[in-house]
């Protein structure tokens, strides 16, 4: 099966510009088709280690006040999935009224 730069890097667990790094070092074989480049799997896990956990990289518990920030950022970053925030520059002029 064939990949595409930014399907590799999501299995492999890393950015598409890794893998990009990957192909044009010569690291990783691709197969360029008009302005893609397409990976084969076992190519990829075999370069990259095998599969990672679901999701990415595995996880590690990390303990006492990094862990629980850790959490709190897990759990808004979930919160927060697929809703679109206003830019930035609203939320400073927001944030300045009343001054």
């Amino acid at each position: 099966m064939k990949l595409t730069v930014p399907a590799a890097a999501r299995r492999a667990g890393r950015s598409p510009e890794t893998i990009r790094r990957w192909i044009w070092s010569g690291r990783l074989p691709s197969d360029k088709v008009g302005n893609q480049h397409l990976v084969d799997v076992d190519a990829l896990d075999a370069l990259a280690g095998g599969v990672p956990a679901a999701g990415g990289a595995p996880r590690v518990k990390v303990e006492g006040e990094w862990g629980e920030w850790l959490r709190r950022v897990d759990a808004l970053g979930k919160e927060l999935r697929g809703r679109r925030l206003p830019p930035a520059a609203e939320l400073v002029r927001e944030s300045r009224k009343g001054r």
